[in-house]
């Protein structure tokens, strides 16, 4: 049986989101207001995505929009905070 093993939500990010919204690593986590370090392990998956940053991409605009919104994805987040009405000066056309 063939298993299939998706990618990283961080890879998505690296790969897909940062090229659409044509900036660097360093400027995403300046204006995420995270650690350009913790930011980077995540991008490369090399840690894994915590709920603190699926929370400030989705208030950037990017989370729900994107893939990182795949099937049970966010079910490892219980409690999940509505963010309609909060916005940070990161958007995404994905």
């Amino acid at each position: 049986m063939v298993m299939f093993n998706p990618p990283h939500p961080g890879e998505t990010l690296l790969e897909d989101v940062l090229p659409e919204l044509g900036i660097s690593i360093a400027e995403l986590a300046r204006r995420l207001g995270f650690a350009r370090e913790s930011l980077s392990r995540v991008l490369h998956g090399h840690a894994p995505i915590s709920p603190d940053l699926v929370v400030r991409l989705e208030l950037a605009g990017i989370g729900k929009a994107c893939t990182l919104n795949r099937p049970g994805f966010l079910r490892h987040f219980p409690g999940s905070v509505n963010v309609a009405s909060q916005t940070l000066p990161v958007t995404a056309g994905c």
